[in-house]
């Protein structure tokens, strides 16, 4: 449709994606209406019965999100001429803002933009040891691309003072080809890249693979869980990739780590990690390359016990026999862990997808847990943060969560025959009572018990006072609706009986003249 005020054509928006708008979320996804964007417009100007609310980035491509959005507020139309500056300034903003944290001092890999919750839409940015990850998920961003990379090498070495150039800059787009990063140094295929985080050393590749070998978003997680490891004498790291976990509890004094994961390529990248920290303690870690279901069942027949347990499942994955996703593992693998599990020990269960909430992993946990008669409970959650900062109206963004399980605590055998024989105790105690009192304390008990049977009588009769006055509202209630009622009957009588009359009264009189006149 055509906007005559301002010259601009405008879309309307089914009603829910309004809504979702107006309340944080940052996405349009395919329908009736987004259909009817024009395949050719970059940009969008969203309405609400013709009246222009939102300026959108279109995405025609994409299966699921058609257009995100890029303000809410403003002149649209300046706002489109204005974009390039915009971009700047938003990158600039984000890169700020990971300087003020100063992520530098505890690791050398964190996201410098982290799309739509830095108001960069379909943009991620990591830093990685002296190189710069430029992941694109939108095929906008395609017309754009090379504006962007000038920019953010200019505002990375503006805003933390660095000499990066073009040669250190990684672009990706992440869809459905799952091709690698392609470095703008035409020289370099790919690049081994070594990082340090929480002073563990990890090597990671870019240009190699579809995913570089540590996860980013990450990082804060395991820093929150620094206590939790701290105190554990032995972890089992399910689904454990190339051993970030692993080799951040033995940074943390861990003496007993099992890795399970059934790539050999990652276990192999595991051991190759292990060797870049010769200061840690790694004698007593053992890989075991297999499923983690055979692993939890080989576990459980050796009778081995873990006090931390980590598992953080693909979102979908194939060993050759099966597919399944992650939510789906939970329900096989939940109970064998619970029985490897030490008596004081914590299960740490990750889920690592934007199509399912927090409030929908938990009730699938509570279900297991119900169904299998285990004795666990939910005793916390985990979210990304930091450099992986949160949307409000956008749950989809808070992508990776976790769940902290615990056993139930088992009450001590005596409070639990406290609870199931109450009675005869008392009877004990009051036995013991008239045993051991004097005959003075008993006549000083007498008359107590006498003053107390007095107080009694007076707040029985007090209640019996209060429940007649009560009970005889009641009835003069009922009373004064019966008489009003039979009251109503007499009045309403009446006054038919005179209407009656007066009607009566009328007719003759009209039939007389009309006999007189006749």
């Amino acid at each position: 449709m055509y906007n005559q005020r301002q010259m601009l054509k405008t879309y309307d928006l089914h009603p829910m994606s309004i809504k979702l708008i107006r309340a944080g979320h940052p996405w349009v996804t395919n329908d009736k209406f987004s259909e009817k964007f024009h395949p050719k417009e970059r940009f969008i100007i969203a309405a609400n019965r013709k009246k222009p609310f939102a300026l959108l980035i279109h995405d025609p491509t994409h299966k699921h999100v058609r257009a995100r959005v890029w303000a809410t507020s403003g002149h649209f139309q300046k706002l489109m001429k204005n974009f390039k500056n915009d971009v700047i300034t938003r990158l600039r903003k984000s890169f700020q803002n990971r300087k003020a944290k100063n992520y530098f001092e505890n690791r050398n890999h964190f996201y410098l933009a982290f799309g739509e919750n830095d108001q960069l839409p379909g943009i991620f940015i990591k830093y990685m040891g002296g190189e710069i990850l430029i992941e694109f998920y939108m095929e906008f961003w395609r017309t754009y691309q090379d504006f962007v990379i000038q920019n953010v090498v200019r505002s990375f070495n503006e805003v933390f003072d660095r000499d990066l150039t073009i040669s250190n800059i990684w672009i990706q787009y992440r869809d459905h080809n799952k091709e690698s990063a392609k470095c703008l140094d035409p020289i370099s295929t790919f690049r081994r890249v070594d990082i340090n985080e929480y002073g563990v050393n990890y090597k990671v590749y870019l240009g190699k693979h579809y995913d570089t070998g540590i996860y980013t978003d990450m990082a804060a997680i395991r820093s929150r869980l620094k206590k939790q490891l701290s105190n554990c004498n032995s972890l089992l790291n399910l689904y454990s990739y190339t051993g970030a976990f692993s080799l951040y509890a033995a940074s943390l004094g861990v003496e007993d780590i099992t890795s399970v994961d059934m790539s050999e390529a990652y276990q192999e990248w595991l051991q190759d990690n292990i060797a870049l920290n010769e200061d840690l303690d790694l004698s007593g870690h053992t890989s075991l390359t297999m499923t983690t279901l055979e692993a939890l069942e080989q576990l459980k027949e050796e009778g081995k016990k873990f006090e931390c347990i980590i598992s953080d499942p693909p979102s979908s994955s194939n060993d050759g026999n099966r597919t399944t996703n992650a939510l789906s593992e939970y329900t096989h693998i939940l109970p064998l862990m619970y029985d490897v599990m030490e008596e004081n020990g914590t299960i740490i269960a990750f889920l690592n997808t934007h199509k399912i909430g927090i409030d929908k992993f938990k009730n699938k946990l509570k279900n297991i847990i119900h169904k299998n008669k285990l004795p666990l409970v939910l005793s916390g959650n985990l979210y990304l943060g930091e450099d992986c900062p949160y949307k409000k109206g956008f749950p989809e963004g808070s992508y990776l969560k976790g769940i902290i399980l615990k056993k139930k605590r088992q009450r001590p055998e005596d409070e639990s025959e406290n609870k199931k024989t109450p009675a005869p105790k008392e009877k004990q105690v009051k036995a013991e009572v008239k045993e051991e009192t004097s005959p003075k304390e008993k006549s000083d008990h007498q008359e107590t018990q006498t003053n107390t049977e007095k107080s009694a009588k007076k707040v029985t009769k007090k209640v019996a006072k209060k429940a007649a006055k009560k009970t005889a509202k009641k009835v003069t209630k009922k009373a004064t609706k019966k008489v009003a009622k039979k009251t109503a009957k007499k009045t309403a009588k009446k006054v038919t009986k005179k209407a009656t009359k007066k009607t009566a009264k009328k007719a003759t009189k009209k039939t007389s003249k009309k006999e007189s006149e006749s």
